[in-house]
Parts: structure tokens; C-alpha cells; sequence
């Protein structure tokens, strides 16, 4: 699993209930402005695994987006393709990834991202 995302109903109840479930702890936390804090976390001091927020008005659900890691982009958009899932967004940069990832939805529907 490359990354952990969580656009939660409210950050600080999400965060007092995973960290002490999972044991995580704070790492950076990034002032997006008028969206909101992005926390990112850790599970051990090598370095963060994740990230949330307060879900933004267009976010309709809270809920967790899974990054995956791929060794090609184009193989692995080929293989969500022939899997019968779909891209709905993307390959696109993140600003705090050094990769490229599109979202894609599978056949069951469930989101997931994948970087290269």
C-alpha cells in the first residue's frame, strides 16, 4: 500500500479515533487554506503512510481512498481496463507525491488510486 487517505466527517474525532486504534502518530500538518488542515501520519518514524482532512462540501460521504504502488502507469491503467474497472480521473500529479496516479473504481465500485 503506498498511501492512506481519509476525507473524515470531522479531522480531530477521526484522528482521536484511528491513532489510538492503530497506534499512529502526527506527522506534518498541511494548511490547505480555506479547505482545511491535511494531517498526515505516521505508524513508525521511518516516515508517513497517510493522510487526513475534515471532508471538503464536495466530498459527499467520509471515507478512505487507498494509493497503490505500480511499477508502470500505463500497465497498470491497462490492467484496471481489462479487469472491467474504470479510470475516473487522472494520471495526475499530486502536489506531495514525487509520482503519477489516476483514480480508478473497479468493478465493485470501490475507489482506489495507483502511483508510479
Amino acid at each position: 500500500m503506498g498511501w492512506h487517505e481519509l476525507m473524515a466527517g470531522e479531522l480531530e474525532a477521526a484522528w482521536a479515533f484511528y491513532s489510538t486504534l492503530f497506534g499512529w502518530t502526527k506527522d506534518e500538518a498541511i494548511d490547505l487554506g480555506a479547505v482545511g488542515v491535511y494531517q498526515l501520519f505516521r505508524a513508525d518514524a521511518a516516515h508517513a503512510i497517510g493522510g487526513m482532512m475534515t471532508r471538503p462540501p464536495q466530498v459527499p460521504v467520509p471515507g478512505w481512498l487507498y494509493y497503490v504502488n505500480v511499477d508502470a502507469i500505463d500497465a497498470a491503467v491497462a490492467r484496471v481496463k481489462a479487469g472491467g474497472g474504470t479510470v475516473v480521473n487522472g494520471p495526475m500529479q499530486l502536489p506531495l507525491a514525487s509520482n503519477t496516479r489516476p483514480a480508478a473504481q473497479g468493478p465493485a465500485r470501490l475507489p482506489s488510486a495507483a502511483p508510479v
